[in-house]
């Protein structure tokens, strides 16, 4: 606005309010400054709005990630319980095996010295140290390679 017109504004205000052209002045600045204030606080509420959304944005990112964390978490739980079981499943019915051939051995020694007969003892004996010394481990590599392997059948 040019100053003439100002001016002549400021006249114009003077004559229809009566009020002297300084107070004219002060509304006139007190004006203008509290719009300036009010679109910087307008500025600032948008900052914040816009911030807000940042935030919840990111929440809800986290939110997802937690979740697939959360399932990868109950999978990989749920793989290893059910290793856990097929691995406790074999060992038992391994031991069981050789529990199973130990008392069969024990049977034949036990048999043997009953009946005194050393032929039945040494048989006896020779199974029972074939069991003993056969380590329940042995193919336990491979076992585990094919427990590992999505390609592999296991057969128990």
């Amino acid at each position: 606005m040019a100053e003439e017109e100002k001016k002549d504004l400021m006249a114009l205000a003077v004559k229809k309010t009566g009020l002297p052209a300084e107070k004219i002045q002060q509304a006139v600045d007190f004006t203008v400054n509290f719009a300036s204030k009010s679109q910087e606080n307008f500025g600032q509420v948008l900052n914040s709005y816009n911030k807000t959304l940042d935030f919840m944005t990111e929440g809800e990112k986290t939110k997802r990630e937690i979740a697939k964390y959360e399932s990868a978490e109950r999978v990989a739980i749920a793989g290893i319980q059910e290793k856990y079981g097929l691995l406790r499943s074999v060992f038992g019915e391994l031991f069981a095996e050789r529990r199973a051939a130990m008392s069969k051995d024990f049977e034949v020694i036990d048999k043997g010295l009953r009946e005194n007969d050393y032929n039945l003892i040494n048989m006896g004996l020779a199974s029972l140290s074939k069991v003993v010394t056969a380590s329940p481990f042995a193919d336990l590599v491979s076992f585990q390679k094919a427990l590992e392997s999505d390609d592999e059948t296991i057969e128990l």
